[in-house]
């Protein structure tokens, strides 16, 4: 590939006049040096900052640091693009687990006679046989925590 275009001078006082038709459009969609040319100048004409410099070039160091801040952000987008896979997933269980829980707390326990407990045999209905205090403490604290978690994680967005 070329560096240099005989015509890239023309080109760049037309974009500055704003007047880039004819011959030198038609070169521009031909050579891949005017065409960068036009890809640049037309991206310095869209930053309002550069714009009240009266056309002049940019400090290249602000150029590198804009170029620099560019691809930052695409690597942040990509770094978050797990926690939003999560964040997600947080969101449909949430919606999931509270109708179900609503359905499911009411209902007396399923007794289970493979477990070894012998409590759990005499339930008749309802929950205080099977209701000891570890057991309550249990689920409260699996609720408390995944209250918690589902709390911390849907917050951060």
């Amino acid at each position: 590939m070329k560096k240099y275009c005989e015509k890239e001078q023309p080109v760049v006082t037309a974009l500055r006049s704003g007047s880039l038709c004819g011959e030198l459009l038609v070169h521009v969609s031909n050579c891949p040096v005017c065409s960068e040319v036009v890809f640049v100048m037309e991206s310095l004409r869209e930053d309002p900052a550069l714009a009240e410099d009266g056309g002049d070039m940019p400090d290249p160091d602000r150029i590198w640091e804009r170029a620099r801040g560019v691809v930052r952000e695409n690597a942040a987008e990509r770094a978050m693009l797990p926690i939003r896979i999560v964040q997600i997933f947080a969101y449909v269980t949430a919606i999931l687990a509270v109708p179900w829980l609503l359905l499911e707390l009411p209902k007396p326990p399923r007794v289970v006679p493979d477990l070894g407990l012998a409590h759990l045999a005499l339930l008749d209905g309802s929950w205080s046989p099977a209701l000891t205090s570890i057991t309550v403490l249990c689920v409260t604290v699996t609720l408390v925590c995944t209250g918690f978690s589902s709390w911390y994680i849907l917050r951060e967005r």
